[in-house]
């Protein structure tokens, strides 16, 4: 299968090597090499990122690296997401599988044993895992407290629109074919969305079917001090208002159930409140 990885990077000097290693370390079922095509875009970095990529793993067939300065997380899957489409084939991928360059694979078998499954069930059009958690600064990897069955029971539009339906990008599995054909990301920077991934999950789960399988393929790095886990109280309202403008985007274009909306408008409220008395951060 012809699967392609985006991974998006910006100032990751301390975990890049990591990121990309684990994504080649990636094996078929018989243990030779995943055929697959790693896509890295530097967001303009200004520590040693680009460097350790130029140096480390430019010579790579299996690695395109592309840097065209500081422009925003969004131009950078625009950009990502336009290099892999090709408009005569609808996509010269099968497959779209993401890993930004904190985060890491730990299931060598992750892309083989998610490709079976998408193979074998056509009206899929994402296929997700379990994903750990590791905080900065420590080696522990925090397991999610819920099951893939669990999982997949609750997943739905209104669910992601609430956030409880525990779809992690580092996992996802994403059926080129329907993204293509179903997603105009041009169209989310025209809205002036600030965040890639929540509104192709709302896209996607609306008309489509999501799948969880049940292995940890994942980790999800949490840094000290980043876009969704910050001291400023700037940067926190930032994401709320970026995270409600998507949602409620969604929520009055494609209707959804009275309790969502106002759970929606409680999330919103709460998370104001507690960027004004300082008690979010944890």
């Amino acid at each position: 299968m012809r699967v392609i990885v985006l991974m998006a990077t910006y100032n990751h000097e301390k975990t890049i090597e990591r990121a990309i290693q684990s994504v080649l370390n990636q094996v078929d079922d018989k243990g030779k090499p995943f055929s697959l095509q790693l896509m890295i875009h530097d967001d303009g970095s200004t520590d040693r990122t680009k460097e350790i990529i130029l140096e480390k793993y430019s010579n790579l067939k299996e690695v395109l690296f592309f840097s065209w300065g500081h422009k925003g997380l969004m131009y950078n899957y625009y950009m990502m997401f336009s290099c892999a489409y090709s408009p005569h084939s609808v996509s010269i991928y099968d497959y779209i599988a993401f890993c930004d360059g904190d985060d890491y694979w730990i299931d060598p078998l992750k892309l083989q044993r998610q490709t079976e499954f998408m193979n074998a069930n056509l009206k899929y059009s994402l296929c997700i895992t379990k994903v750990m958690t590791q905080n900065e600064g420590s080696n522990e990897l925090i397991p999610m407290d819920v099951d893939a069955n669990f999982i997949n029971r609750v997943i739905s539009f209104d669910t992601v629109l609430m956030g409880n339906a525990y779809i992690h990008a580092q996992s996802y599995l994403l059926r080129a074919s329907y993204f293509y054909r179903n997603i105009d990301f041009y169209d989310f920077c025209k809205k002036g969305f600030k965040l890639w991934d929540l509104p192709i999950i709302l896209q996607l789960v609306k008309d489509f079917h999501i799948y969880c399988l049940d292995f940890y393929s994942a980790v999800f790095y949490k840094q000290k001090e980043s876009v969704t886990n910050t001291h400023s109280r700037i940067k926190r309202l930032r994401y709320i208002l970026a995270v409600n403008k998507i949602k409620r985007y969604y929520a009055n274009t494609y209707g959804c159930q009275s309790t969502t909306k106002f759970y929606l408008i409680y999330k919103f409220v709460r998370d104001v409140y507690s960027i004004i008395f300082g008690r979010w951060y944890k």
